[in-house]
């Protein structure tokens, strides 16, 4: 498998090429409700929904902005070993298909969060790309075999995430989150997350439809249907 092995200048340039990459893909990134806070010697496993290619982009812009901790990404070997740079910034492998590489992968994540107390630990349940909104969302059982043997807490946090084109040439990107404290290996039930996240999903969904009051934490670059309202405003003027 390949390891992480993270490098301060790696994630200097790529932090520059994905914000600016942002700017230019999106109009913004919201959140709802307040972001998880989590005490900063308790590992962190985060689990978003996965329905785009942006997916791993936006973890890694929100744990510079929120989370702000060592971030490890699983990602599929095929997909890791084209993308060799991605190990720079914390990505990791795993080779589905092979047993005794999904076995390398979930004990190397088991001793993450064994040695790394301040690490934010990024696995997306589903294992695939899946169309946005698919019930169930389909949670594989690897962060539960993860967490065998592990007796110290670990924050479990779930990220739902939704892409909405609204009145703006580039599409706004929405988060909410869930989380809680496991004290035990026992908690862990994927079929009950699985549930949770059902739940969140719908959340986030309604609080979309609702308009309720999101907060940014990214502002991408302005749309072209701004400049001509900016264009015929001054023309009036």
């Amino acid at each position: 498998m390949i390891k992480a092995r993270h490098s301060k200048w790696a994630d200097k340039i790529f932090y520059a090429y994905i914000t600016h990459l942002l700017k230019q893909h999106f109009n913004g990134l919201y959140y709802f409700g307040e972001p998880p806070v989590f005490k900063r010697d308790i590992p962190v496993i985060l689990m978003p929904n996965h329905s785009t290619w942006w997916d791993g982009f936006f973890v890694y812009i929100l744990n510079k902005i929120i989370f702000k901790r060592e971030i490890y990404l699983m990602m599929l070997e095929d997909e890791l070993t084209r993308n060799f740079f991605f190990s720079r910034i914390g990505a990791y492998s795993i080779r589905q298909g092979s047993i005794s590489g999904v076995k390398e992968s979930l004990d190397y994540t088991r001793s993450i969060i064994l040695n790394k107390s301040s690490c934010l630990i990024c696995i997306f349940p589903q294992g695939e790309l899946l169309p946005w909104g698919k019930m169930p969302p389909g949670f594989k059982r690897g962060p539960e075999i993860i967490f065998r043997n592990v007796y110290e807490p670990v924050y479990c946090c779930l990220l739902a995430i939704k892409i909405e084109f609204f009145n703006e040439q580039r599409p706004d990107v929405y988060f909410m989150f869930d989380h809680f404290l496991l004290n035990s290996p026992n908690m862990i039930n994927m079929k009950e997350y699985e549930t949770k996240m059902e739940n969140l999903l719908d959340k986030l969904n309604r609080a979309i439809i609702n308009q309720e009051n999101a907060i940014i934490i990214f502002k991408g670059k302005e749309s072209i249907n701004r400049y001509i309202e900016k264009f015929r405003t001054k023309k009036k003027g």
